[in-house]
């Protein structure tokens, strides 16, 4: 997963004051990152659990705001996952309480990235309130405790409820003091799924790999609720086996080698690697069309890293100018360190 690191500069996106620019700058810039560990997450799930969730789920993402809408709302947040494909043609398990059935899927697990600069994995089960659907949850995970314990335990996961697990479960019989997702609304969610946080800057491989086992060890949990949507009968003890198989087979491979040989990727101190106001920043990604001028790669395509590098350096009299800023990726800017004073423009 080359270049996928987040550095502190990241979270100034999330203080630009136009709604519409910032949504867009967090697609920009967030986005590419952020598909790229679902898909190298997906890719392992499929390795690992022997099903194809490429075909099974669809993606879901914020902001998923229209460029020609009037209103965009903001959450003040990023993440990019997966909840169950939307098939036109059968109908969930679920019903709304005008008594029709729901058509999107009730759960989601993804990465998300919040303003003070944390990454995370999320498993979100209910984001519809149907009382038989979270009761079929409750039973199911309560006959699996052991399995859905284990991968909790394995995957470094807590659960943002504020008891013991055993008392969230019991919990998850229908009630009405359920916590409200929104004040405005009926949605209800008896707990959340969260990995350990980690804070930017993140350069580090092992971290990037932590947060991919986080989402690999809460796939079978999501994978439970959407076969209980569908109405069919979950395949949780199947997924158990194989990733215990998987997990043994990895063992003889020698990884805590393979991982003591990885080193935390160590920045040089460029002369362009310092604070650009966010105003300023942002409006130079967006006029060199989040693409570094040297290489021609873009953050959308390519999902790399982006700077702002100064033209003519700091150290050589340079401004924080618009006209004296173009955009470089990670790599191309390091080339250029401070030696340089070409404008790739």
């Amino acid at each position: 997963m080359e270049e996928i690191i987040f550095e502190s500069i990241d979270t100034e996106i999330f203080n630009i004051p136009d709604t519409k620019t910032k949504l867009n700058t967090l697609q920009n810039y967030f986005f590419p990152r952020l598909k790229h560990l679902v898909d190298s997450a997906l890719f392992l799930a499929r390795e690992v659990y022997k099903v194809d969730p490429f075909e099974k789920y669809s993606f879901v993402y914020r902001p998923s705001h229209r460029k020609d809408a009037k209103n965009n709302a903001d959450f003040n947040e990023v993440y990019i996952g997966i909840s169950g494909r939307r098939d036109r043609q059968k109908q969930l398990n679920l019903k709304r309480s005008d008594g029709k059935n729901y058509v999107f899927h009730p759960s989601y697990l993804y990465f998300k990235v919040l303003p003070i600069g944390v990454i995370f994995v999320e498993l979100w089960p209910f984001s519809h309130y149907d009382e038989a659907y979270i009761t079929s949850v409750k039973k199911f995970l309560s006959k699996h405790y052991d399995i859905f314990s284990t991968l909790l335990n394995a995957g470094k996961i807590s659960f943002g409820d504020g008891n013991d697990l055993i008392t969230v479960l019991d919990r998850l019989i229908p009630k009405r003091h359920f916590w409200l997702i929104k004040d405005d609304s009926d949605t209800k969610n008896p707990f959340w799924l969260t990995s350990s946080e980690h804070y930017f800057p993140v350069t580090n491989q092992r971290v990037i790999d932590n947060l991919v086992q986080s989402f690999l060890f809460l796939f079978p949990i999501l994978d439970a609720c959407y076969d209980l949507a569908e109405g069919a009968i979950p395949i949780l003890p199947t997924h158990f086996k194989n990733l215990k198989i998987w997990l043994n087979e990895e063992s003889t491979k020698e990884v805590e080698n393979i991982a003591a040989e990885v080193s935390t990727l160590q920045l040089p101190d460029l002369d362009s690697y310092k604070f650009i106001r966010a105003g300023l920043w942002y409006q130079v990604l967006a006029r060199d069309n989040w693409t570094c001028c040297s290489c021609r790669r873009s953050a959308k395509e390519h999902g790399i890293v982006l700077h702002v590098d100064h033209i003519i350096p700091r150290s050589k009299g340079g401004k924080d100018e618009f006209n004296n800023l173009q955009t470089l990726c990670l790599k191309c800017n390091i080339g250029k360190s401070n030696k340089d004073i070409t404008d790739l423009r």
